[in-house]
């Protein structure tokens, strides 16, 4: 939904130093589980669903790949539409849904972990407030948004943390994405942006690419910013060459 490069496009293309072997099975409007949180129609792959079919691939990949717990990344970055879809719901339960998620979200991890998974980077949820679609909402939508987005990172903080303690001969990141966005929205100057609010296009001087989703400044802001969260923890792959 970038309109062009995302941020794994630069993790692949522009910023490694090797052969860098990219199995992406992310989908637009993808939620944890369709269970707690429907996604936007049946043919969107959930993480539940994509979990299971890298499962089905693993024996492939790691024979076309030759990938190993050494070699290998996984990153997830699950929660925006978890957080947003569910905003307005009636009756919704906030704190219990997120619990939900967040626990489901782990039974996930989990399993990668059990098929070898040792290098984990986990990204937390943006800022979805700053949106313009959002920005478009009164002030109290707003606001909620804003708690919402917190309430659910503080708890991915707690089970990345708890994570951590289990899986000790495991390497578990945390990336901050709201602090990366919002250092973007509070100076765009400093990033080549006309402002924080402009959108319509991948690379027209916006940090937006659409009304919710960032454009290439915030997606090669995030991509740099993975090149040094991973400084350390997966060696010989990544450079930084800005």
């Amino acid at each position: 939904m970038s309109g062009g490069k995302n941020w794994i496009g630069y993790l692949t293309a522009d910023y490694n130093v090797s052969l860098t072997l990219t199995y992406d099975f992310a989908y637009n409007c993808a939620t944890v589980s369709s269970d707690l949180v429907p996604t936007c129609g049946p043919d969107v792959r959930t993480l539940v669903d994509q979990v299971a079919q890298f499962d089905d691939l693993t024996s492939r990949a790691m024979r076309y790949g030759n990938w190993t717990s050494m070699n290998s990344l996984f990153v997830f970055w699950f929660g925006i539409n978890d957080v947003d879809r569910p905003t307005y719901w009636d009756g919704i339960d906030h704190d219990a849904l997120h619990n939900a998620v967040i626990s489901r979200y782990f039974e996930e991890v989990e399993k990668l972990y059990n098929v070898g998974a040792r290098k984990i980077l986990i990204m937390n949820v943006p800022s979805i407030e700053r949106t313009p679609r959002v920005r478009e909402k009164p002030d109290t939508e707003q606001t909620l948004e804003k708690e919402l987005c917190h309430n659910f990172n503080a708890r991915l903080r707690d089970r990345v943390g708890r994570l951590k303690q289990e899986r000790g001969n495991a390497n578990i990141v945390l990336m901050d994405t709201a602090l990366l966005f919002n250092r973007v929205l509070d100076h765009p100057g400093e990033f080549g942006a006309r402002d924080e609010f402009c959108f319509g296009g991948y690379d027209d001087g916006c940090v937006w690419a659409d009304n919710f989703h960032p454009g290439r400044i915030l997606h090669e802001y995030v991509a740099r910013n993975v090149v040094k969260s991973m400084n350390g923890v997966i060696d010989g792959f990544f450079k930084a060459n800005w």
